[in-house]
């Protein structure tokens, strides 16, 4: 199936190429029936693996298939089986699954449609109750994904966890060993503490970048 989108862009297209839209009695399933009954009785039974490598092959997938009825069911059941893995005993809260929710989280926001779904509000809204408590590559790791929300989003997140908590968590994972942190991560830490307002933290992290590495940074 995401072959299948990625080469003629929409299941309903397919069809119509292959003239199964217009058959009433054909002997094989329609592209667009084969998306609807993946969505209702394929993608419910995925486990997080299932779920990782699915969410890989909708990297190819254009922009159009916004437009295809088919498609956002099939999109909708992954977005709702995330969800529902996050409630799972294979979710729990220690830091080494932790990179099992921000891998699905970075795959869904990378993708080029960008669909309308809800599980990487819900996993950051529910890592960060729990940030105060997790190590330094999640608090980072947090921060970066913090990064690619839109406001409304991190409006959601900070109404549950305040920013001063979180802030408070990154001056005590961050700042004690700041020169042993590579660059990336430290621009990664710096792009979502911008999304938490000025701070003091915000204020030194910009200093340290800037005569560390020469950054000009507003």
């Amino acid at each position: 199936m995401s072959s299948m989108i990625s080469e003629y862009g929409l299941p309903e297209t397919a069809d119509m190429m292959s003239g199964a839209i217009y058959m009433h009695a054909s002997m094989d399933e329609d592209k667009c029936s084969q998306c609807l009954r993946l969505a209702e009785t394929v993608v419910p039974n995925l486990n997080i693996r299932d779920l990782e490598l699915v969410l890989e092959s909708l990297t190819w997938w254009p922009t159009q298939v916004n437009s295809s009825l088919a498609a956002k069911e099939l999109i909708t059941s992954l977005d709702a089986q995330c969800i529902d893995r996050l409630k799972s005993i294979h979710f729990s809260l220690e830091d080494f699954t932790l990179e099992d929710q921000f891998r699905l989280c970075h795959l869904w926001i990378s993708l080029i449609f960008q669909p309308k779904i809800d599980f990487p509000d819900k996993c950051l809204l529910q890592v960060a109750s729990y940030i105060g408590k997790s190590s330094t590559p999640v608090v980072v790791s947090f921060l970066l994904l913090l990064s690619s929300f839109k406001n409304e989003q991190v409006s959601e997140v900070l109404k549950e966890n305040s920013a001063d908590t979180i802030r408070s968590r990154i001056r005590e994972s961050i700042f004690p060993g700041i020169h042993f942190f590579s660059k990336p991560e430290l621009l990664a830490a710096y792009t979502g503490m911008v999304r938490l307002g000025e701070s003091d933290e915000l204020a030194e992290l910009r200093h340290f970048l800037e005569n560390k590495f020469g950054f000009r940074l507003s």
